[in-house]
């Protein structure tokens, strides 16, 4: 017999021993399991992964389509407070009547007041009202706090 065919029985009769092992089974089992139960978790993972991806993409889109729309109404804010003013005479030539090249217009963003609150409304609306009367006082307020969200709601319906 040649060496080749010793090695090669030898082999054979080693793998033989490894197949029947019962112990070596089982653990061919639960490496095969471990596999089978690392691919479904990674799977799963790569699933919410995936979803919050999506999620975090959407927000960012409309975060950008609101700052879109924020920018316009801020435009078209300023373009209807903003004065059309053709500017101061030049200085020079006499005062011919020439614009100066600076519109001169206020800081339209300045001119922008914001809406009063519900408690500033509320307290307009209390001054009115005579300081020495301490037995209704609570009526007072619930009378003008709800003045104010009518104030507040008629408000709302004339700039629909």
């Amino acid at each position: 017999m040649d060496i080749q065919n010793v090695i090669n029985a030898l082999q054979d009769y080693h793998q033989g021993m490894v197949e029947s092992d019962p112990t070596v089974q089982e653990l061919r089992a639960e490496v095969e399991r471990l596999k089978e139960e690392l691919s479904s978790s990674t799977n799963h993972y790569n699933g919410i992964i995936n979803d919050l991806v999506k999620l975090r993409d959407e927000a960012l889109a409309e975060r950008d389509l609101l700052k879109t729309e924020l920018e316009q109404v801020k435009r078209k804010s300023v373009n209807a407070v903003t004065v059309s003013f053709p500017g101061m005479p030049s200085s020079g030539g006499g005062g011919g009547g020439r614009a100066c090249g600076n519109d001169h217009a206020p800081d339209a963003g300045k001119m922008v007041r914001p809406e009063p609150s519900r408690l500033e409304i509320a307290a307009m609306l209390l001054s009115g009202f005579a300081a020495s009367d301490t037995s209704v006082i609570h009526n007072k307020y619930n009378f003008v706090l709800t003045e104010a969200d009518a104030l507040i709601a008629a408000a709302k319906e004339v700039t629909k």
